[in-house]
């Protein structure tokens, strides 16, 4: 696995820490946004907890998003809904489990349901830490979903029409397994070869598609007759990341030749009724599609000319252009076509000397 491809696996994986009231923010964009490029796309900052916080999914109709939030003393990360309501951002600081010492959210459906893990105190110095594969139902409440291989739990995604959650278990002395949970059942996908790490990363909207990697190329599950088939989507290295309700997959592949050693990553599509395409960069050398919504409009990250770092939208009209926002700027997610004809990105922006805020485009 390339050393960028480990990079941005562990950006996208590593955030994580408490639950309570309830805060609201106007949700009309401030004049400006927070500041960053003249790209598209108008951007507002979401109510946080405390002064670091980053949303990581919205679902298809834009009208609640996932993420986390510090708290005030900047020492819990707390998984959080962020809903719409009248116009204005409600934030809700969703319970802990028990025994649980910090949450974090990922994924969120079409009902508002939330998904993600909690994390606990290992059970000596040196073991491997527990967390869990969390649900926050909206009627409040957490739900923790067993498994019967143990081992620290990552929950990346949940599915927009289903309550089916995919995400990885981390076991001592084997490779990582991916793992969906359908019906309150854990099951584990295949891999390619039996010695292969895999990682799920998206689900399509019936849980019935999913992506991600078996060891270095990217992959699909297909549910068919009721378990699990894989397939490899590419003979590259590559990984899948998001998943639209059709079952369209976007990730990259790392293109060969390239002016680096381990190649350069390009964001791609793969369609469930067969076929892929390149997305191509900002002009730079490298790119990486982190989200599709039903339009198969991607957002993602790319190199610009210059080697700076840029957020990205990608659609059949625009073509890839950039969004507004620093070079640390992180598109996680993009909702379907709203009825206003706008779609809402999610994320962070932030600079070098400041903390990550949970960031919204808004693109027309």
């Amino acid at each position: 696995m390339s050393t960028r491809l480990r990079t941005l696996v562990a950006v996208v994986i590593a955030l994580t820490l408490m639950s309570r009231p309830q805060y609201a923010q106007d949700a009309r964009p401030a004049s400006g946004g927070p500041g960053g490029s003249s790209g598209i796309g108008t951007m507002s900052t979401l109510p946080a907890l405390g002064r670091n916080n980053g949303a990581r999914a919205v679902n298809g109709p834009g009208t609640a998003v996932a993420g986390y939030s510090y708290d005030r003393r900047g020492k819990y990360m707390h998984a959080v809904r962020w809903t719409l309501q009248n116009g204005s951002w409600v934030l809700e600081d969703l319970p802990w489990p028990a025994n649980a010492t910090s949450t974090t959210a990922r994924g969120v459906n079409g009902l508002g349901i939330a998904a993600g893990n909690d994390f606990a105190l290992p059970p000596s110095p040196g073991a491997t830490p527990i967390t869990h594969a969390v649900l926050w139902p909206v009627s409040g409440g957490v739900t923790v979903l067993a498994c019967p291989e143990t081992g620290a739990t990552d929950v990346y995604g949940i599915s927009a029409n289903a309550q089916v959650v995919v995400g990885e278990i981390h076991r001592q002395d084997a490779p990582p397994i991916a793992v969906v949970w359908s019906g309150g059942t854990c099951l584990v996908l295949p891999p390619l070869a039996a010695e292969d790490v895999s990682s799920v990363y998206a689900v399509n909207g019936d849980g019935t598609i999913a992506g991600g990697a078996s060891g270095t190329v990217p992959v699909r599950w297909r549910k068919v007759a009721g378990a699990w088939e894989i397939e490899p989507l590419d003979t590259r290295e590559g990984l899948v990341l998001g998943s639209n309700a059709a079952g369209d997959l976007v990730g990259f592949v790392n293109v060969l030749p390239c002016a680096t050693n381990n190649g350069c990553p390009h964001a791609e599509i793969w369609y469930a009724a067969g076929g892929f395409r390149d997305l191509g960069t900002l002009g730079g050398m490298w790119s990486q599609g982190l989200s599709i919504n039903s339009s198969d409009e991607v957002v993602g990250l790319s190199s610009l000319a210059n080697g700076a770092n840029a957020p990205f939208f990608s659609s059949d009209s625009t073509g890839m252009v950039q969004l507004a926002g620093h070079s640390n700027a992180f598109p996680f997610a993009v909702s379907d076509v709203r009825p206003d004809g706008t779609r809402l990105v999610v994320g962070e922006d932030g600079t070098r000397v400041t903390l990550p805020k949970a960031t919204v485009w808004v693109v027309h």
